[in-house]
């Protein structure tokens, strides 16, 4: 159970962090509802946490800390690997499957395909009589936290913790309000490819029935 700290003065509602607390009074009572502007884009946010977590992603193009340039186009981004899968699939790609002909850009990428046409799976979970088997030691890595209830990535808004860092993202996008993801049939909006994904099956599939 948790022990709450902070209480609302106006409905009794307990928070365990002062940030929560805030966020309460500005959505359900309307007080204290400073806004924070993005000097680049306008965006507004309600607390100063959320303006400068937004911030990054204006960060200029000569931060390579930030930015990683591609080598095919020689442009920069902060997701080289997604950049690499959505614009350059194929660009490059010389290593190619003799079980399916898909094609790859790098020689490990395709043997680990391979090993899944194979269906190998060298590593294995020891933990109690578990016995689950990975193709890659970092998905073994990860299984593992589900015993161990490992969660290394905390949100440092309110505290949640994760076992994989694309969870993290996607929840700070909650925070932030920001939902890149959008349905080219309604125009709804998400926060991650995976609630697109469940929308069109589940919306629109229901829409094209009812027809």
């Amino acid at each position: 159970m948790k022990e709450y700290k902070i209480f609302c003065e106006y409905c009794e509602k307990g928070f365990v962090y002062k940030h929560q607390y805030k966020v309460h009074l500005e959505v359900k009572h309307s007080i204290n509802s400073q806004r924070y502007v993005c000097d680049v884009c306008g965006k507004e946010f309600s607390l100063a946490s959320y303006l400068k977590r937004h911030q990054i992603c204006h960060q200029d193009i000569s931060q390579d800390k930030i930015l990683t340039e591609c080598t095919i186009c020689n442009k920069k981004y902060r997701r080289i690997n997604r950049h690499y899968r959505e614009y350059h699939k194929n660009d490059g790609a010389n290593f190619v499957c003799d079980l399916c002909g898909q094609k790859f850009r790098q020689s490990f990428e395709l043997k680990l395909h391979t090993m899944r046409h194979k269906g190998e799976k060298p590593h294995q979970c020891t933990y109690g009589n578990c016995e689950k088997r990975f193709v890659r030691k970092q998905h073994l890595k990860l299984h593992m936290r589900s015993h161990t209830g490992e969660k290394p990535y905390g949100c440092n808004i309110c505290g949640k913790n994760y076992t994989q860092k694309p969870s993290l993202v996607v929840h700070m996008r909650g925070h932030l309000g920001e939902r890149p993801y959008e349905c080219s049939i309604c125009v709804s909006k998400f926060a991650s490819k995976q609630r697109l994904n469940i929308h069109r099956k589940k919306v629109h599939r229901l829409v094209e029935n009812s027809k």
